[in-house]
């Protein structure tokens, strides 16, 4: 929602009449004839905004181009700084998606909003196990202090760390959605690569 302000004034006291215009991205136009305006920027893309204020004899315009930007997700999966290290002197995928994990590390998640107002952030997973039975674990971000388009979590279920419950080796994904505060929402999907169980993993017994 875009509010715009009149600021005209007429020196000898006239009456004023105001003539708002709006061209919208896809061509459409919106006028307004009140001293004010405010009107929803659905679409993003720029719009130019002209207001015409006339007091019967002579008239004067300004004209303002305003870009409203899209909304976005930007999501990211890694590593706590034990499990990164392990991975790196291993010689995995640590560097791009589908990234290498175990399963039954923590799954570290990360993700960025636009700057705007922002209602929620959650990642989740929901898969099969090992036993055939589904798994999921859906975590809630919180907003980084001082950044607010800055979310992270942990997804970690003790099922993972199971021969018998835990993700089977291969593609995973795990899932994020933002509910932006004006309704939207966005949501991006991560592909993670399951190499094996931790307990399988030289020199680790638990989750570190």
């Amino acid at each position: 929602m875009v509010q715009s302000i009149n600021s005209s004034s007429d020196p000898d006291g006239d009456a004023l009449s105001y003539a708002w215009k709006v061209e919208q991205p896809d061509g459409a136009v919106i006028t307004s004839s009140s001293q004010d305006f405010r009107h929803e920027f659905l679409a993003p893309g720029v719009y130019k905004v002209t207001l015409t204020v006339s007091d019967g004899l002579l008239s004067s315009s300004t004209v303002k181009m305003i870009a409203a930007a899209p909304l976005t997700i930007h999501s990211d999966v890694t590593y706590t700084d034990n499990w990164l290290l392990l991975h790196e002197k291993s010689g995995h995928q640590t560097a791009a998606a589908p990234k290498d994990f175990y399963s039954g590390e923590i799954f570290v998640v990360a993700c960025q909003s636009s700057p705007a107002p922002v209602d929620e952030v959650t990642a989740w997973m929901d898969t099969t196990g090992l036993d055939a039975k589904t798994l999921y674990v859906s975590e809630r971000l919180t907003a980084a202090a001082g950044d607010a388009t800055k979310f992270s979590g942990e997804i970690f279920d003790a099922r993972f760390q199971s021969f018998s419950e835990g993700l089977p080796p291969g593609l995973q994904t795990i899932h994020f959605r933002i509910r932006y505060r004006n309704g939207v929402i966005k949501t991006e999907d991560v592909p993670i690569h399951i190499i094996g169980n931790v307990n399988q993993s030289v020199g680790v017994h638990r989750v570190q």
